[in-house]
């Protein structure tokens, strides 16, 4: 560190007794023979102790001043004077760490803790040193440290800083770990994460929705209670809830958790969306239409919310509104899927055959075009049955359907179109039968109910 170095002997009276004091004080030639005479005129003077602050002072000057190595120097010559001056130290430790030495800053700010225990800017410092270098474990150990040595409310505070910026980058860890597939790794960061800082929102939140897209509802619900307990006015711990229940066909239990969570996010359109989507399942329409309509409107461009707004309507039996919304719906995307299964059922409804039957070919083409990539694509399957059915191709739509069901024997879907196709070649019993295993998947069966009343009564006009 020292370039082309020498000592000065100095004589000092020290005024505690009869004799001198002789000093060896290490210099560089880079300071000035000015700050040298002027440091002994301090040490003839004012003691050790004024001339070790003096120097410290000198070395505070020069480090703001960007003279990092003359400030070394000072720092070094009044730790000199005066060994177990803290702030010395800490200003030395200080230095280097901006001059980019962390390990000197290191070794600098442990030599002061050892000095004076009780010196609580000093492990901070260290700490925040331990963190910029992802050495959280240290970090920990110094603030558990300042903990065992100090014992006060700031040292408290300093534990609790350091958990919760280890926390967030446990949780950064564990997220970016679920993004690439590593579940093991993703779980115990994140995990980790809630055990450093119980109350930090955000692994519950990563945790709640790994655990609902696998379909682990309990784990899902615990996280979200975990979200309403740490933050009870943050809308994602609801929201989440009232997905677990929409999953489960618990529609009124969906809604009221959702309707807490737009209390809190009011601009939330996929809330919103979710609430009109629960109500269209308890067929309670003019709610959904209303709950749909304000997504609608918050996000225009949106064309699956603009759909799911056109089949409320169709529900509520408002075909010339559907009409219009599934027309809207082609013209955002061509291709959507089923809307023309749906459009076509609205033509039947108000007796437009060639219609229907037009829109129902426009769905078994796309439906065809997407089977090529995707030939086990179980949504695709359903909807180009359907129209098969429809366009009196029952036999196709039969063959279809019935494979579908046999690996897919929980989608419920596929059984409301069994029915349709049962039911377009006359055997009434299949049908029934097929509504009758949709409604064993279903919790909301009041549409299957109607449906089956319906056939019952179809069948007395044949017989």
């Amino acid at each position: 560190m020292f370039n082309k170095f020498f000592y000065y002997t100095v004589f000092i009276d020290t005024r505690s007794g009869w004799g001198v004091t002789k000093y060896n004080i290490l210099m560089t030639k880079k300071l000035s023979e000015i700050i040298i005479i002027v440091m002994f005129v301090f040490l003839l003077v004012l003691g050790i102790p004024r001339a070790s602050i003096y120097l410290n002072n000198l070395g505070i000057d020069a480090h703001v001043q960007g003279r990092y190595k003359d400030a070394a120097q000072y720092f070094k010559m009044a730790i000199y004077l005066s060994p177990a001056s803290s702030e010395s130290h800490f200003n030395l430790a200080g230095l280097y760490a901006d001059m980019k030495d962390k390990e000197a800053a290191v070794a600098e700010y442990e030599k002061l803790i050892a000095i004076d225990p009780q010196y609580l800017p000093a492990y901070h410092a260290l700490a925040v040193i331990y963190i910029d270098s992802n050495r959280f474990d240290e970090a920990m150990r110094i603030a558990q440290q300042a903990i065992d040595k100090i014992g006060t409310d700031e040292a408290l505070v300093l534990l609790k800083d350091v958990s919760a910026q280890y926390a967030a980058e446990s949780t950064k860890i564990g997220s970016d770990a679920l993004s690439a597939g590593d579940a093991n790794k993703g779980l115990n960061f994140l995990n980790k994460a809630i055990g450093l800082n119980p109350d930090y929102v955000v692994p519950y939140q990563v945790l709640g929705f790994f655990y609902y897209q696998r379909g682990n509802s309990i784990n899902a619900v615990e996280c979200a209670n975990n979200i309403i307990r740490v933050a009870p006015k943050n809308p994602i711990g609801y929201q989440l809830l009232g997905d677990v229940f929409f999953n489960k066909q618990e529609f009124s239990a969906a809604i009221d958790q959702y309707k807490k969570a737009v209390l809190f996010n009011s601009a939330d359109v996929n809330i919103y969306n979710n609430i009109g989507l629960s109500f269209m399942n308890l067929e309670q329409f003019d709610e959904a239409r209303r709950y749909l309509g304000k997504a609608v409107l918050l996000r225009p461009d949106d064309v699956h919310l603009r759909y799911s707004l056109a089949s409320i309507c169709r529900d509520a039996q408002r075909f010339k509104d559907a009409q219009e919304l599934y027309k809207q719906v082609i013209a955002m995307k061509q291709d959507y899927p089923n809307v023309y299964n749906d459009l076509g059922d609205i033509y039947l409804h108000l007796q437009d055959v060639d219609s229907a039957d037009k829109s129902f070919n426009e769905e078994i083409k796309n439906n065809l075009y997407r089977l090529q990539s995707k030939p086990s694509d179980v949504e695709s399957l359903n909807n180009l049955a359907y129209a098969y059915a429809r366009t009196k191709k029952e036999v196709e739509a039969r063959n279809i359907i019935d494979l579908l069901i046999k690996n897919n024997p929980a989608y419920r879907q596929a059984y409301l179109t069994l029915a349709v196709v049962c039911e377009e070649q006359n055997d009434f019993d299949c049908a029934r039968q097929a509504l009758n295993d949709a409604k064993a998947l279903s919790k909301e069966t009041n549409f299957i109910d109607r449906e089956l009343l319906r056939l019952v009564e179809k069948v007395q006009e044949v017989h």
